[in-house]
């Protein structure tokens, strides 16, 4: 927050005497000792002037020097009606007519400080203050104003010394005292400078300036319920002024209290609709709040308001990102920096938009370029050394990626994201143990909402008979993945107590799940649960047992379609004497999850793509693809015959039932392919180059799942060869089964 500065220099409407400082003048009144009416006039020119009535001082300090054309107080005092009326320029006119009679007034030659300040010539009224002090130290005017113009000019350590000196001189002056705590402040000494401005609010309460001051105060000594506290006093004492709530809006959204925000700064909007600022601030506590569409109109005023004004430029970028117009974010974020070469932010963010729809080797060094700008300007921002670590990610460099999501925690050891990337790149390393306890991070990133039970939330100790929720939390393939583990589960509860595990999954899998041994009950997500004891989610499971490499619980198959669905599904596949291949070529888009649809684009493909298939002999396909996707099975590759049979499953349990007629499945990383694995079935999954960090990195075989076989992109997009390789597979994979069918 910029400091808010009000305090002026001061100077006194008098005649200063060498002594007590009261109105009149020792010299003027020895001076005119034979001529009483001069010395009445100035009684009355100055009694007016204190007044506020300037016209009727001005006439009589005219009238005594009519009198009495030497007469430097007249000359000095008239002067000062000038800069009151704030004609500087002739102010410093007649103070200098009054020092051609009495160059040695050190009164004089403060007010010349004070009239050079006025016209914004900081240095030139240091010197003037430094005469006066020189010629009269004991006199605390120049002092102070001197104080106030070494700080702005910004030398504050000299500044701290004359504001010492100024409340030596005048400990009772509330001038001295903010001027040096100003000092202070600027040179970092937050708990002095908070002395002095509690000084001032101990001589004068309702003093503005030292009242707004203390939030800076706050804020400098890392304090932000101190700030909070002094913003909303000085609110109350200056309600009207917009500097205030826009500061305490600000540290509202530091702190995550969009709420709060929102509120204080449409205030701030109330008192000045056209204040960009706030609306760049309303429209950020929208955009944290999620509601990205609403925070649209607020970046977009304060552009109009203020054209070359970056931060909405980035922000707006942030809100189109979020809404998935990526062309036009990624066009916002380079007119943010075109604003603001030296903007880390927009560098950094622009850098991740770039990696998030990468598909060529091209976008990845782009993005990382992007990245490493932002942190040339800004090597502590936390969010460009985590998209930098993203990138390295993504381009399976595991060793780098890691260096980057630890430097942003060597820094802040809360960062969620950088917490929960870390994990991913561990457990793709392999290093399970430690990317378990990383991984629990990923309720704080904001990206799942953790489930609000009134239960404790088990840590893994002994159940001792307790009954358990376990609930699902991401995919239909993360579920598949991890349900394993639940039969384990249910044998920690207690000898004679199987069966006290409750599991919540998604709708489409409860009539599959139900089947696994050890379960108590499967409920449908937001669908009523019988009483238990404590919960926890179904991934945080792998840690709690410790899981690594080596014991991975792949006991294959550990689901069963239900028999009676198997003999449906037998009856309704054409006879054929061909190997049966089930096809996946394309995920769920989610088009309304930004990140989840990007992912997608690498992971899926079009069945066209899958043409080379077709050439291997004895094969009949099936699809095995729901969603709009689905439809291209209508009109199959050249030489492609491909059953679709999709229409009539209706769950996992139909689709387990019909895997389990096939001989082996072909398909992209989708949920599939966990479900076939746990079958037990013969699967091979064609794996983006970013694949997912369950599958390690350059392998062709998983500790998950025995009977599955991974094929891997080389190069982000390009699936040719892996079709191709399919293919070849393929082949071989036919010969082996007709020859051991004769």
């Amino acid at each position: 927050m910029d400091r808010i500065s009000k305090t002026r220099g001061t100077g006194h409407i008098q005649a200063e005497r060498a002594g007590a400082g009261r109105p009149g003048s020792e010299r003027a009144e020895a001076g005119q000792a034979g001529t009483p009416p001069a010395g009445s006039l100035l009684t009355r020119a100055i009694a007016a002037h204190r007044a506020g009535r300037l016209t009727g001082a001005v006439g009589i300090y005219r009238a005594l020097l009519a009198l009495e054309p030497a007469h430097g107080d007249a000359w000095h005092l008239l002067g000062l009606t000038e800069l009151q009326s704030q004609r500087e320029a002739d102010a410093l006119a007649l103070f200098d007519r009054a020092l051609r009679i009495a160059c040695d007034r050190a009164e004089y030659h403060n007010s010349v400080g004070e009239g050079l300040r006025t016209q914004g010539d900081m240095a030139a009224a240091a010197a003037a203050y430094r005469r006066a002090v020189a010629l009269r130290p004991g006199y605390a005017e120049p002092v102070i104003n001197l104080t106030r113009a070494l700080q702005l000019l910004g030398q504050p350590d000299r500044a701290r010394a004359s504001g010492r000196r100024a409340i030596a001189l005048a400990p009772e002056r509330t001038e001295g005292a903010i001027n040096l705590a100003h000092a202070l402040l600027d040179l970092g000494r937050f708990s002095e400078a908070q002395a002095f401005y509690h000084r001032v609010l101990s001589l004068q309460p309702d003093q503005a300036e030292a009242i707004g001051h203390l939030s800076r105060v706050a804020c400098g000594s890392g304090d932000p319920r101190r700030m909070e506290t002094a913003l909303r006093r000085a609110m109350r004492v200056e309600p009207l002024v917009i500097d205030h709530p826009q500061a305490l809006g600000d540290l509202f959204i530091q702190r995550q209290e969009l709420a709060a925000a929102e509120q204080v700064y449409r205030r701030v909007i109330a008192l000045k609709p056209d204040h960009p600022e706030a609306l760049n601030g309303l429209g950020s506590s929208c955009l944290m709040q999620k509601r990205y569409a609403a925070a649209k109109p607020h970046y977009r005023r304060a552009m109009l308001l203020r054209p070359d004004y970056p931060s909405p430029h980035n922000n707006m970028a942030n809100a189109l990102w979020e809404l998935g117009e990526a062309a036009a974010a990624r066009t916002r974020y380079r007119q943010a920096i075109a604003l603001k070469p030296d903007h880390p932010d927009a560098y950094g963010n622009l850098g991740h938009a770039l990696r998030t729809r990468a598909k060529r080797f091209a976008d990845y060094a782009e993005a990382e370029k992007e990245c490493r700008r932002a942190l040339r300007l800004d090597p502590g921002n936390l969010a460009a050394g985590n998209n930098l670590g993203i990138v390295h990610l993504s381009r399976n460099e595991l060793a780098a990626a890691e260096q980057c999501f630890r430097q942003v925690l060597a820094r802040s050891a809360e960062n969620a994201d950088a917490h929960f990337n870390l994990s991913l790149t561990l457990l793709k390393s392999g290093a399970l143990a430690e990317g378990w306890k990383h991984y629990e991070w990923r309720w704080r990133t904001g990206q799942l909402p953790l489930p609000k039970l009134s239960q404790p939330r088990w840590q893994g100790e002994r159940l001792d008979g307790r009954s358990i929720l376990v609930y699902a939390e991401q995919g239909h393939g993360d579920t598949l993945h991890f349900a394993r583990y639940v039969p384990l589960l249910a044998e920690r509860t207690g000898a004679g107590r199987a069966g006290r595990v409750m599991l919540v999954a998604q709708p489409g899998l409860v009539r599959l799940l139900e089947r696994m041994p050890g379960i108590a009950s499967v409920h449908a997500v937001n669908d009523p649960v019988p009483d238990f004891d404590v919960h926890t989610p179904l991934l945080s499971l792998p840690g709690f047992f410790g899981t690594t490499l080596d014991s991975i619980p792949a006991q294959i198959p550990y689901l069963a379609p239900d028999p009676a669905d198997m003999e449906l599904w037998r009856r309704r596949l054409p006879v054929h004497g061909g190997v049966r291949v089930g096809l996946v070529w394309a995920g769920n888009p989610r088009p309304h999850m930004l990140h989840a649809n990007a992912t997608d684009q690498r992971r899926s493909m079009t069945l066209s793509q899958l043409a080379p298939l077709a050439a291997v002999p004895g094969t009949v396909f099936f699809s095995l693809q729901k969603g709009t996707a689905g439809l291209q099975a209508r009109t199959p590759p050249r030489g492609m015959a491909v059953v679709d049979l999709m229409d009539e499953v209706n769950d996992f349990a139909d689709t387990a039932a019909l895997i389990s007629t096939l001989d082996l499945v072909i398909c992209v990383d989708t949920s599939v392919a966990h479900l076939a694995g746990a079958l037990g079935k013969p699967v091979w999954v064609l794996s983006r180059f970013d694949g997912c960090w369950r599958w390690l990195t350059g392998r062709r075989t998983t500790p998950w799942y025995p009977t599955m076989r991974l094929f891997n992109q080389t190069g982000p997009g390009d699936w040719a060869p892996v079709v191709e390789s399919v293919a070849g597979a393929l082949r071989g994979f036919v010969d082996e089964q007709l020859g051991a069918g004769t």
